[in-house]
């Protein structure tokens, strides 16, 4: 396992290192971003710094949900999984039991 490899809790998120180093890079790309709009004020800076800001924030996002979720998904996956399970169940027990009633109903008449 290298060093990026690690995984690291910041603020409650678990994830691996290289996940949370891309997400700071794009970070400081939206920063850049935000810092190029307020020290120049030509009409092509302006739409330079906006796109960096907005790609910059996009990817980090991306960056972190995607790191955040990928050890989750599996988690997830077998949660639902009895969750279905738990319903077939169920809805066997609750047919069962219809069956029971209509026998009783017919019996009776």
């Amino acid at each position: 396992m290298g060093l990026l490899d690690r995984e690291v809790t910041f603020l409650g998120i678990t994830m691996e290192l290289r996940y949370w180093i891309l997400g700071l890079i794009f970070l400081a790309l939206a920063i850049l971003g935000i810092v190029l709009r307020e020290l120049y004020s030509s009409p092509i800076v302006d739409i330079l710094s906006a796109t960096l800001t907005l790609v910059g924030t996009v990817l980090s996002v991306m960056t972190w949900i995607t790191g955040s979720t990928k050890k989750q998904i599996s988690t997830l996956t077998s949660k639902v999984d009895e969750l279905r399970l738990d319903i077939i169940s169920e809805l066997r027990a609750m047919r069962r039991i219809l069956e029971e009633i209509r026998d009783l109903t017919r019996g009776s008449r």
